[in-house]
């Protein structure tokens, strides 16, 4: 009996040992991730600022933005949906973040980033931070809004204030789990 226990004891340890070691694994995979994802991130954004400082007025289109995967526009509400029953004003920042995920991909960025505060937390809010000076709307607008294209000039500022309100719907998830 006491050999059987013994045997029971090593293989629990042996188990817990490999889990740590799964743990460990996975957070120098995820660390790896978020390095090359941010460093990724920040050279497109730098290629970014130079086109900008370096074009003329309204020449920078969509497909320039280097916005993170950011999740595609909502589809236009229901014509027969009461007035103001759909407003982004009266919505919950929870439900914010659903309808962003809706019909698209989270951003990756923001996948990692969720990950990393449990991992890494000042790490992650120092991320967040960037990207949140990055996609401010009114800063991106005045910084960026004279140089894009006329006609994609809604359309990207839309996109852009969107991802922002992911950003904010994401760090105040994060924030209510402390």
């Amino acid at each position: 009996e006491e050999e059987e226990e013994e045997e029971e004891e090593e293989e629990k340890g042996q188990i817990r040992q490999q889990r740590r070691q799964n743990v460990g694994n996975t957070t120098k995979t995820l660390l790896s991730r978020f390095e090359s994802l941010t460093k990724k991130m920040d050279s497109s954004w730098r290629a970014f600022e130079s086109k900008c400082k370096n074009s003329a007025k309204a020449s920078i289109r969509m497909t320039d933005v280097p916005l993170p995967n950011a999740p595609p526009p909502p589809s236009p509400p229901s014509p027969f949906a009461r007035r103001g029953s759909n407003s982004e004003s009266t919505q919950g920042r929870e439900d914010l973040a659903e309808q962003l995920g809706e019909g698209g991909q989270q951003p990756e960025i923001i996948d990692i980033l969720e990950k990393m505060f449990h991992i890494n937390e000042s790490r992650a809010r120092k991320e967040m931070r960037k990207l949140f000076l990055r996609w401010h709307p009114d800063k991106f607008s005045r910084k960026i809004g004279p140089k894009l294209l006329t006609f994609e000039r809604k359309m990207v500022e839309s996109r852009v204030s969107r991802f922002a309100r992911f950003l904010t719907a994401i760090t105040d998830k994060m924030n209510n789990e402390e």
